[in-house]
């Protein structure tokens, strides 16, 4: 059996409103309820935007049944190491599964790529960076053990709080017991 998922974009609506949407989904018979990554508005022709994981734990709070998913994380928005243990925070506050498609970014001459531009936020340049920083979220998502369900366009890594989930506390003993990376010297 299938199901639908559905993705909000706050655009013109305040919480009040993306709540009752919210609600609405989590009373239906979608699958996940999905928010997206952005830093602002205008990016997304909206007025406001809100930062995907903060909105999700609302959301985590707000809804019951409905899984969570954040459509796409731009991997250089957050180092790695903040972006797994928001999403392993997402997935424990919330008690379902929860979805982190994971995304390269804009290139600096995109349109999108005055949102980074804006907020002083590096964009790599030329793809083959962007992509690099994909898989570096990747590499230490699997070193942390994080539960792995690869998807086309994008990738997505799946967090469950039930048999073999990966917690915030999981993730942050094992992000405390990798040996760092040597410290390039200038």
């Amino acid at each position: 059996m299938s199901s639908f998922d559905i993705q909000l974009i706050p655009g013109q609506d305040d919480w009040s409103r993306l709540r009752e949407a919210s609600l609405a989904v989590d009373e239906g018979s979608y699958g996940a309820l999905w928010v997206c990554d952005h830093l602002a508005g205008y990016s997304m022709s909206s007025g406001e935007m809100h930062e995907a994981f903060a909105w999700l734990g609302a959301l985590a709070e707000a809804t019951r049944r409905v899984e969570l998913g954040v459509l796409v994380v731009n991997a250089h928005n957050r180092t790695p190491a903040t972006t797994l243990v928001a999403a392993a925070t997402i997935a424990r506050l919330s008690g379902r599964t929860f979805h982190l498609g994971l995304g390269a970014g804009t290139s600096p001459t995109s349109p999108f790529g005055r949102e980074q531009h804006a907020t002083s936020t590096p964009i790599a340049s030329p793809m083959a960076a962007r992509h690099a920083r994909v898989e570096e979220v990747l590499d230490l998502a699997d070193r942390c053990g994080v539960p792995t369900e690869m998807r086309t366009s994008p990738p997505s890594r799946t967090w469950s709080t039930g048999r073999g989930s990966s917690s915030v506390s999981t993730v942050l003993r094992s992000l405390e017991s990798q040996e760092p990376e040597p410290m390039a010297s200038t």
